[in-house]
């Protein structure tokens, strides 16, 4: 008798310990001291993929929110991967604040997932990209994390009538972005930041520069989909699809900031050996250089003895691509007359070739 009771009280407090767990909040004790928001985007079209992070940390009376973005791009030496970053803060504002009305540390997580089951459409609507969302808080001295699926494939107007709280979340990202920088581009699924940067767009790169170490550590890994951990099932992925320990460890393997950008140079050999009233430096084709063709063109020019302009060219040899481009530049140019008396024609070759960084 003894040991049956033992063993309905043992396998009770199993129970209640797997309750605990299923109900517990985000972050289930203490004030919230910071959370970030993980958006990830998957593109049908190109880039492909793009990462954002919302960071929001009290500092002091104030609360500093930090934006994130990680994006790969194309380039003529492969694909790179580049990031941006800035940030603002806000006076006498705190985290709770920023959370507009979301609780982050009383939401539980077995209410969400319940809702978040409810909502499921059983057939997906056709989708062109992807959006995931992770919410990864901090509560005194505990940190959870909360996935969550894309709205399209939610019945969302059902999960706002049922649950309206739990889904204030997917909107927490973009109400922090309006309201500590005034707008909300780039977080809802858009591709923003292109392969060539302005001048503004290069100096978040720089800004960036120092956080590379801290994305590497897996900082911010607990907030992304495919990292390995139970929380995964919870955006449809099930626990035995791969996983990945340090996700933005993986991606960056290929960080390089865009604006390093290869070198495409059209150099003109032995260049010492001629004088030049006026030059004009060859420019890559654009056709060549994505086609990454690379090569000489040796041309014969025909120059006036008098104007030093070139009359004629000749094309030697060279790629079909390369050729047009050289053939325009040189006419542009005009030799020194004294440096060519009685030098009809003059031969020159134009190297086009890539540097990659």
């Amino acid at each position: 008798m003894t040991w049956a009771l033992a063993l309905t009280v043992f396998l009770a407090t199993l129970t209640l310990s797997s309750q605990t767990r299923e109900s517990r909040a985000v972050s289930p004790s203490g004030p919230l001291r910071e959370f970030y928001v993980v958006v990830e985007t998957d593109f049908d079209i190109s880039p492909g993929w793009e990462y954002k992070i919302l960071h929001v940390r009290a500092e002091g009376q104030d609360t500093l929110v930090k934006r994130i973005w990680i994006s790969p791009h194309e380039t003529i030496c492969g694909t790179i991967v580049s990031v941006y970053t800035d940030s603002a803060r806000l006076e006498s504002v705190g985290p709770e604040d920023l959370a507009g009305g979301v609780d982050l540390c009383s939401i539980r997580i077995k209410d969400v997932r319940a809702a978040v089951k409810k909502a499921r459409w059983k057939r997906h609507p056709m989708i062109f990209s992807e959006v995931t969302y992770g919410i990864v808080a901090t509560c005194g001295d505990s940190t959870s994390a909360i996935h969550l699926p894309f709205p399209l494939r939610l019945k969302f107007p059902l999960l706002e009538r049922d649950y309206p709280e739990g889904a204030a979340l997917w909107r927490l990202a973009r109400n922090v972005q309006e309201r500590a920088f005034k707008n909300s581009k780039g977080f809802e699924g858009e591709h923003i930041f292109p392969t060539d940067p302005t001048e503004e767009e290069r100096q978040l790169q720089a800004s960036a520069v120092p956080l590379i170490d801290a994305l590497r550590s897996g900082r911010y890994d607990r907030g992304f989909s495919n990292a390995c951990g139970e929380s995964r099932s919870f955006v449809g992925k099930p626990l035995s699809d791969p996983c990945d320990p340090h996700p933005l460890k993986t991606v960056l393997e290929k960080y390089r900031p865009s604006y390093e950008v290869p070198v495409q140079m059209g150099t003109l050999e032995g260049a010492d050996r001629f004088h030049f009233l006026s030059y004009v430096s060859p420019q890559y084709p654009p056709l060549a250089k994505l086609a990454r063709i690379e090569g000489k063109v040796q041309l014969s020019l025909s120059i006036d003895p008098d104007s030093g302009e070139v009359l004629d060219v000749k094309v030697l040899s060279g790629h079909a691509l390369l050729v047009r481009e050289a053939s325009a530049v040189v006419k542009q140019w005009k030799f020194d007359p004294k440096s060519y008396e009685g030098q009809g024609e003059v031969n020159v070759v134009l190297d086009y070739h890539i540097k990659c960084p």
